[in-house]
């Protein structure tokens, strides 16, 4: 027990088990990678970032904010795959935007 209590010490000790919801994640996104379907990996990445800002499994609330911050920056980047595999052309204003964001993100991070 002690050692996994190191592992777990981060979450609250209500939230333990939460540390379980990124590894079946995690499982069930390889699936959809692995079949390419990037629909149903933008609808898990949004349901896991919600319930990460629902539940707030961590001790500390920066951790919290910068988990969701993070689950929130792949769903964005996995929309952005999804619309590039639609076949739609990223124009200059779009590449701006994402330069824009990217540089953002690199200073939160």
């Amino acid at each position: 027990k002690p050692f996994l209590d190191e592992f777990q010490s981060c979450y609250q000790d209500k939230y333990r088990w939460y540390a379980g919801v990124y590894v079946c994640s995690w499982m069930i996104l390889l699936i959809a990678i692995t079949l390419s379907d990037y629909i149903l990996l933008l609808s898990i990445l949004v349901i896991i970032a919600t319930a990460q800002y629902l539940v707030q499994p961590y001790r500390t609330k920066w951790l919290n904010n910068v988990d969701t911050l993070l689950l929130t920056d792949l769903t964005f980047l996995t929309g952005l795959l999804l619309l590039q595999d639609k076949g739609y052309a990223i124009n200059f204003l779009t590449e701006k935007t994402l330069l824009v964001y990217f540089l953002v993100m690199s200073l939160l991070c």
